[in-house]
């Protein structure tokens, strides 16, 4: 079960590598000629300007543009006149990009070499400084961090435009104005200026993983319009924003959670002190940056100058390894987020003599490289370890990961402790979930208390009549409600409270002679989920009212009847023990281990005679792909 991840970012990001490289090197001399040129006028220009600090500003931009690039053809185009013709509905958008992203497309790499003019790399140092200088929070603004964060004429591989220029011109600015330039703190402008961003940004449809549409890296122009799209979309346009007026601002990233799927790009305001991350929309603080409960494995900056102690610098280019371990323009700043320690880990075996090893993170069955360190005498030295995370140290040379020690979790003064099975010491275990619960799918559940199911003749329910009112948590599985109600009714719903949105997952209501649920006609208020899912069997589609406070959904029954049972489950993830359906236990020990499969019976998976101090992950084969590695202490699954 153990395999490498390697996604179509890895290769394609190679690849547009491997193309720079022999452009830059085939023409060397054609590109070193323009290069000087460009240097030569833009300095000669600065040379006799008031302010010695252009020509600085200037160097720092000639020295870092060198292995600059944009993506553009034909996804490029197609991206950019869908986005143009269906931005204004999001869920049109949505439908026409996501066929898309799988598509093969003709892209033509541009060295910024070959396209920059003198010109445009002044008016991009002259609106940055001018910026600057209406900026009521300059003082704070330093000049390393005004280059690095600020100043850089593009944010990604976008195709380049006088992006400066277009956003003075933009919706945000008729919003703001010079209002913005009054603030003389940075905190207090970055806040409120996100806030006026989060206006026209706040019906954005943020989605992710296979949902996300694949947006490539976009001109300011387009990506402005666009009103659905992935985090590291939001973060591009929160940089355009920002950089203008002179608000220094930074793409940060995890490469992967340490407790969950997936990554996460998010921005920081870079500040005297530290950095404030944010996502729009912003509404009453800028430091939510992701989902609670979450835990980076591992933060990355990006920048726009090198870092000569990045591994794509001091190891060279990997075709095999992740992206972010070929990008010589990241920093590591785990430590900025998260409790976190250099360590060094004993190697248990390293056959290849190897001198860069690496950290893994759980991806369900296999690892995600995250970070990497070095060895030395039969050491891996690791920097920025994150507390309380399970990591797996290994080598990776091409052929797969090697572990080169057990799993580890390092506690709160950077020591760790290696999860080994011990199989001298066996035990029983009771399992009850195969993936955590997640904060969100707790508010749900919970949120059913003080809801209430109601009969009535009238169809507005006027003197409707409470048949029983949910007083505790409902859990995952279904609640059967044994009623005595004497009357017959035609009219049932569930009626949540005012402060829900009514997430009923099934409900099901029963006369005393029927075995099967009463049928008919759904009725509720307004819903961005339709009414039928609460009643198609189905306990992952759910129903969402949008009118407050009456939110509630229900049957007429086309007759009075009387019901004498109610059978409901509140909206859930369908990661808990499921009757019927089968499992497999796996521990880890150099490889997924298999402790056996069951078919579940009850609530409750029991597996004997398993080793302690062990990692493991539990399969459903029935349905589902959410699951999670875990140790079990003190007699309770720990999710990690």
């Amino acid at each position: 079960m153990q395999q490498r991840i390697i996604n179509n970012k890895t290769v394609k990001f190679f690849c547009l590598i491997t193309f720079c490289f022999l452009i830059f090197s085939c023409n060397k001399s054609e590109y070193e000629k323009k290069y000087d040129q460009l240097r030569k006028e833009v300095l000669t220009h600065y040379k006799s300007d008031s302010n010695p600090l252009k020509e600085k500003a200037a160097i720092f931009l000639l020295d870092n543009l060198k292995k600059r690039y944009a993506v553009e053809g034909e996804r490029y185009k197609v991206y950019s006149d869908t986005i143009r013709k269906y931005h204004k509905k999001f869920w049109v958008l949505h439908k026409k990009l996501m066929p898309l992203k799988n598509k093969s497309f003709g892209e033509i790499i541009s060295a910024d070499i070959s396209v920059l003019s003198s010109e445009y790399l002044i008016d991009n140092i002259d609106r940055a400084f001018a910026a600057y200088e209406k900026a009521g929070w300059k003082d704070q603004v330093g000049f390393d961090t005004f280059c690095e964060y600020v100043l850089p004429y593009r944010i990604g591989n976008e195709p380049l435009e006088n992006w400066r220029k277009e956003i003075e011109n933009d919706s945000l600015f008729k919003i703001t104005g010079d209002t913005i330039y009054s603030f003389t703190d940075l905190e207090t402008a970055a806040l409120w200026f996100t806030k006026k961003h989060s206006i026209i940004k706040k019906d954005f449809w943020l989605k992710w993983g296979a949902n996300a549409p694949g947006v490539p890296n976009l001109q300011y122009s387009i990506l402005n319009l666009l009103s659905t799209g992935a985090c590291s979309n939001l973060a591009q346009v929160s940089m355009f924003a920002c950089r203008s007026i002179c608000m220094p601002i930074a793409n940060d990233f995890t490469p992967h959670w340490a407790n969950a799927t997936l990554g996460h790009d998010w921005v920081a305001i870079i500040t005297p002190t530290g950095s404030i991350p944010f996502v729009l929309p912003v509404k009453k603080s800028m430091n939510n940056y992701k989902t609670p409960g979450r835990i980076p494995s591992k933060v990355y900056r990006k920048t726009f100058s090198e870092n000569k102690e990045s591994h794509a610098i001091k190891k060279g280019y990997c075709r095999y390894l992740p992206w972010i371990f070929n990008n010589s323009r990241l920093i590591d700043v785990t430590s900025l987020y998260m409790p976190s320690h250099d360590i060094a880990i004993p190697v248990i075996e390293n056959p290849d003599k190897s001198k860069f090893a690496y950290l893994a993170v759980s991806n369900r069955d296999s690892w995600v490289l995250v970070g990497w360190g070095k060895v030395k005498r039969k050491m891996a030295k690791y920097e920025q370890v994150v507390e309380n995370s399970v990591y797996l140290p290994v080598f990776d040379d091409g052929s797969g990961i090697q572990p080169l020690n057990y799993p580890f979790v390092i506690d709160t003064i950077g020591r760790p402790a290696y999860l080994k099975p011990d199989h001298q010491n066996l035990r029983k275990i009771e399992l009850f979930r195969k993936h955590p619960i997640s904060w969100f799918i707790n508010k749900y559940i919970n949120s059913m208390i003080g809801g209430r199911f109601q009969a009535a003749n009238n169809k507005d329910f006027k003197n409707a009549v409470t048949l029983y009112t949910i007083n505790e948590s409902p859990g995952v599985y279904y609640n059967d409600i044994q009623l005595n109600v004497p009357n017959k009714y035609r009219f049932v719903r569930y009626l949540a409270k005012d402060s829900s949105q009514c997430n009923v997952a099934e409900i099901e209501f029963y006369d005393k002679n029927e075995a099967k649920p009463l049928i008919g006609e759904f009725i509720g208020a307004k819903g961005y989920k339709a009414f039928d899912n609460v009643f198609d069997g189905n306990v992952l589609t759910f129903f969402n009212a949008s009118e407050e406070p009456n939110r509630w959904v229900g049957l007429d029954l086309g007759k009075p009847v009387e019901i004498s049972k109610i059978r409901f489950v509140s909206r859930n993830d369908k990661n808990h023990i499921i009757s019927g359906d089968s499992y497999e236990l796996f521990y880890w020990e150099n490889e997924w281990k298999s402790l056996g499969q069951q078919v579940a019976t009850d609530k409750v998976l029991v597996y004997d005679q398993v080793p302690s101090n062990c990692l493991f992950l539990l399969r459903n084969y029935t349905e589902g792909k959410e699951e999670r590695i875990f140790t079990y202490e003190n007699g309770k699954q720990v999710w990690w």
